[in-house]
């Protein structure tokens, strides 16, 4: 039998142990879990993640420096469009498929397709767990606990559940029906305290979950990014043609009314010297496009669509301060430290961002920016005028990101990681 280009990579080799990673998304995206998965390769372990098929143009099988299986979901049959364009279709008012569409909307409908969903991809799940046979099972967010545990327990092997959020506490979790929300309540106050490790995100979510279950030992792993050695750059002052003597002020991310985009524009209009970037994709984009061209300032904002990741760190670096303003809507937004922040962090810029706990933390620490409360705009506007009418003050920010970028990296974060691994093998 010839062997796989994963099998040759560990025949011969020490194998210290099997790992099985289950994530309930299509695993395209999920820089965690992917950095997750190098991390034990490259130290290793022989990986396998199982995710799932949300989209009909997806690979069911996929080799990296692990092996990706995805479980087709039932949804799956008849996704037509992302999420994107089908908002768009909404918001323009445009109907297609109005036959398909109605039993899409129709509520019993969507109640069977998540049944159908649900039950596929946990059975996938089992059967692949169970012919696999591994010997740590990692199961992310709450989501993919329960069939964790069970083949945790069918296996007689060991459980770690990461969790990415406080899952009880999200706008996913609001958005649930009765039963669902009853559910989820059941299986994480009965499994959270019979796994064998139990990882979160930040300090604030781990002591909240502490105080909640009376748990003891909880481990902070960080959505930090891998150490990219990233160049000053001038990509945006030249497509944009902007002055040297001009702030380039820089959002990048998800374009949507409850992440400040329009608080920005409001907060910065009148600050001469400024020339503002909103780079990203989202469901506020087009409303952006119109609210900056009703303002009048088509010439000093601009919107860029999303960038590939492996240039965007290129764009961000261009910049000189980097704007995160989450508005406070979920304990998950209080509490988190932000992909987006240690971007900035990671490219050497100013940084004004929401005064949350975390984030506080940070740039207390690190003395790089400016925290605000979010939804006001005046404070917005003194923080940004503060930057721009003080450039000393500015750069020395820009270089105590510089200075300390190397903190906040998925290299130190992989240290918690292979201790867990080691400790529980």
């Amino acid at each position: 039998m010839k062997c796989s280009p994963i099998d040759k990579k560990y025949k011969g080799s020490k194998i210290r142990k099997k790992v099985l990673i289950i994530v309930w998304n299509n695993f395209t995206h999920d820089k965690r879990v992917m950095n997750i998965s190098d991390s034990l390769v490259n130290n290793e372990y022989k990986v396998t993640v199982i995710a799932a098929k949300e989209q009909k143009g997806l690979s069911l099988f996929e080799q990296k420096g692990y092996r990706i299986f995805r479980i087709p979901l039932f949804s799956s049959l008849y996704s037509l469009q992302n999420k994107f364009e089908i908002n768009g279709l909404k918001q323009q008012g445009k109907k297609r498929y109005s036959i398909k569409s109605f039993l899409k909307n129709n509520r019993l409908r969507k109640m069977i397709t998540a049944f159908l969903n649900w039950a596929g991809f946990n059975f996938g799940v089992l059967s692949k767990g169970l012919f696999l046979k591994p010997d740590i099972i990692h199961a992310n967010d709450l989501d993919t606990l329960t069939v964790g545990y069970i083949l945790s327990k069918l296996l007689k092997t060991k459980l770690i559940f990461d969790s990415h959020e406080l899952w009880l506490l999200g706008n996913k979790y609001d958005h649930s029906s009765k039963l669902r929300k009853w559910w989820w309540r059941f299986i994480q106050k009965k499994l959270i305290s019979e796994v064998d490790k139990l990882i979160v995100t930040t300090e604030y979510r781990g002591e909240l979950l502490k105080k909640q279950y009376n748990l003891k030992n909880i481990n902070v792993i960080h959505n930090c990014p891998k150490y990219v050695e990233v160049k000053k750059s001038d990509v945006l002052r030249q497509e944009y043609g902007i002055p040297t003597d001009n702030v380039i002020l820089l959002y990048q991310g998800l374009l949507t009314e409850k992440r400040g985009i329009f608080a920005i524009v409001d907060a910065i209009k009148s600050i001469g010297k400024v020339i503002t970037i909103f780079m990203g994709m989202g469901n506020d984009k087009k409303k952006l496009e119109e609210y900056i061209v009703e303002k009048q300032l088509e010439g000093r904002m601009f919107v860029k669509d999303a960038v590939a990741p492996n240039e965007l760190q290129k764009y961000t670096s261009s910049a000189d301060i980097g704007l995160q303003l989450l508005y406070n809507t979920d304990i998950n937004h209080y509490s988190t430290i932000s992909n987006k922040l240690l971007e900035y962090f990671m490219a050497g810029l100013a940084i004004v961002a929401s005064d949350f706990p975390e984030i506080n933390k940070i740039i207390t620490e690190n003395n790089n920016g400016i925290v605000v409360d979010p939804e006001n705009k005046v404070q917005i506007r003194k923080a940004i005028t503060k930057l721009v009418t003080n450039r000393d003050l500015l750069e020395s920010f820009k270089l105590n990101s510089k200075n300390n970028r190397h903190k906040y990296t998925w290299e130190e974060e992989e240290k918690v990681l292979l201790r867990i691994f080691s400790e529980i093998s």
